[in-house]
């Protein structure tokens, strides 16, 4: 019977890693093998540069205000309740989860305290573990008389409709309906066939989008500056990098005024260019001309 059961529980093991090897093989072939060179660079910099930020409390509390802002703060907790309230298989199934969360987020420090799509595991993970706490809450309240269950059932309702009706509050606010004339009328001002670099609030997707105009280059924002800085990359000689950023193009388009305000250095450079036009929260600095500081 001892026999058995190490051959069956090898058995468990033996599939459980040829499992995650299957789970795994696709993104080793495509990171590793296909795209070496851009995976080194993701590593290099997102994973060890920033690896610093776990030993501070400001990761920590920029993590949690992240988890606040996606799944607010008394589900992830009950849900960590309800892991201890689980059997013991279930435990350390949802154990383990809950611990490759904690350790994936010590990987990419920066963006699980920035970017909410990198804590969207937990959504699923906190309904699993959920599940434990609800199965007691159910049998609790299954004993209780019609019109105490009707109570009960009346608040989960409100609580369910107060979400919807804050996220479709947050939709009807925001209005895009002049997003796609405003792009084109942006990108109808840069001249076809010139190269061109852009600071905008998005990388100049929405440009590309709308406008289908494609800058030949971003300029970093004071988020990316200080995202450099955190890293130990930040550019120590200005005129140096600017000069090697504006290479070769025509124009700088700036669409975000307070981006520009919150780099002087930058505001000087481009104060000391000719206008090529300027428009409805856009600004089109001509390139093509070399000025001196001191004009």
């Amino acid at each position: 019977a001892i026999y058995l059961n190490c051959v069956e529980m090898s058995s468990i093991i033996t599939q459980a890693l040829l499992g995650g090897f299957l789970m795994l093989a696709p993104s080793l072939v495509y990171y590793l093998v296909l795209n070496p060179a851009r995976s080194g660079d993701f590593f290099s910099f997102w994973v060890v540069s920033l690896s610093g930020m776990i030993f501070t409390s400001k990761f920590y509390a920029g993590w949690i205000a992240m988890i606040k802002g996606l799944t607010g703060l008394i589900l992830p907790l009950l849900a960590v309740w309800g892991v201890f309230l689980s059997e013991k298989k279930l435990c350390g199934l949802l154990g383990g989860w809950w611990a490759g969360y904690f350790l994936y987020g010590l990987i990419v420090p920066y963006q699980t305290m920035t970017h909410e799509y990198y804590s969207l595991i937990l959504v699923p993970l906190i309904a699993v573990s959920l599940i434990p706490l609800t199965g007691i809450l159910l049998k609790a309240t299954a004993k209780l008389s019609r019109p105490r269950q009707a109570g009960i059932a009346g608040i989960l309702m409100l609580a369910a409709g107060y979400g919807a009706y804050t996220a479709c509050g947050t939709l009807r606010a925001a209005d895009y309906s002049l997003e796609p004339a405003s792009w084109r009328r942006v990108a109808e001002a840069i001249p076809a066939d010139s190269t061109f670099i852009a600071l905008t609030g998005d990388y100049g997707l929405r440009l590309i989008y709308y406008g289908w105009r494609n800058p030949d280059a971003a300029w970093p924002d004071s988020k990316d500056a200080a995202l450099f800085e955190l890293a130990g990359r930040s550019e120590t000689d200005f005129d140096a990098y600017f000069a090697a950023q504006t290479a070769g193009k025509d124009f700088f388009l700036v669409t975000v005024g307070d981006e520009l305000a919150a780099q002087p250095e930058l505001r000087a450079k481009l104060e000391s260019r000719p206008i090529y036009h300027t428009g409805n929260g856009f600004t089109i600095y001509d390139l093509r001309e070399s000025f001196s500081d001191d004009e």
